[in-house]
């Protein structure tokens, strides 16, 4: 048969993947922050880029060579690629929490011994958390425009 968890097993595997969510969704704040900030690195605030950005936007991933602006990233590609890292791998991390987060939340509900939410009020909140993290952190991530 299915393996069924006890009550304090629910509660402790939903609240590792909730304390999970909420270090993402901070990071994701904290990130958002900088590059909303005049903080912002000047590749996304810049006439410049922003045009070449728009232009490699719409060319991509055919034609950029044709882009006269695409040398201006050339020059700035270090400090590009050392601020975006922090970025892209909270973004992955995003999306690993969002596929965990998903996977608990069927597990839990597809379990074999159903519980009650009126029983366990720590169950119960742990699991209202996740899914309001399950929908705050993919909605931060993708409502991101520097500048």
């Amino acid at each position: 048969g299915q393996f069924s968890m006890s009550e304090e097993q629910k509660v402790a595997r939903l609240a590792s993947v909730v304390t999970l969510g909420n270090v993402v969704l901070t990071r994701l704040y904290n990130l958002r922050t900088i590059y909303t900030s005049k903080r912002c690195p000047t590749y996304f605030t810049d006439k410049e880029f922003k045009r070449t950005n728009t232009q490699l936007a719409s060319k991509w991933p055919e034609n950029i060579e044709k882009i006269p602006s695409v040398e201006s990233y050339t020059r700035v590609k270090d400090a590009i690629l050392k601020d975006l890292t922090p970025w892209f791998n909270t973004y992955c991390d995003a999306v690993n929490f969002q596929d965990m987060a998903l996977s608990v939340l069927k597990e839990l509900t597809d379990a074999s011994t159903p519980f009650k939410f009126s029983v366990s009020p720590v169950l119960t909140r742990q699991f209202l958390d996740l899914v309001v993290l399950s929908v705050e952190v993919p909605l931060l991530a993708a409502d991101w425009n520097p500048t």
